[in-house]
């Protein structure tokens, strides 16, 4: 992916393998533009099979980068499990569903780090997301909106 692309991800299940030694599925460095679900109702499961984190956006090197239409689930790590922004990345996440991660310190669905990160949502929903502070959304700094109805247990 390079900068301003559009990564359409095909309708399934896609699940970090044991061949896989890091401990993030996806790890997105400097990178804006768009990933989205082909049909854009989540139909897309990116999942850190209970053993990694599922995605982290490193800064967009001045840009956004939209997630749209994806599930985010089974991720783990000690600062959001399904979701980390960090290093001054914008971010908008859209219709997007964060369930069952596990933060095992802060942050079990979305983790926001950085003071110029901005993390938008858009229609979100939150379920069984697990951590000691912020099951759903722990923000260490940075600026989180919600644009529209979330569906959240606690934040």
């Amino acid at each position: 992916m390079a900068n301003g692309d559009t990564v359409t991800v095909l309708s399934g299940n896609y699940a970090a393998g044991s061949a896989h030694s890091g401990i993030r599925m996806l790890w997105l460095v400097g990178l804006s533009g768009s990933i989205r679900c082909e049909a854009d109702d989540l139909s897309c499961v990116l999942s850190g099979s209970g053993t990694r984190m599922v995605m982290g956006v490193i800064g967009t090197s001045g840009g956004v980068l939209e997630l749209r239409g994806l599930v985010f689930s089974d991720g783990h790590d000690s600062s959001g499990g399904g979701l980390r922004v960090a290093d001054s990345a914008q971010a908008y996440v859209v219709m997007c569903s964060i369930q069952q991660n596990q933060g095992t310190y802060e942050g079990g669905g979305i983790f926001v780090k950085d003071g110029g990160t901005v993390v938008d949502l858009y229609g979100v929903s939150f379920s069984g997301n697990t951590s000691p502070s912020g099951p759903d959304i722990n923000q260490h700094s940075g600026t989180i909106t919600i644009h529209s109805a979330c569906s959240a247990g606690e934040n």
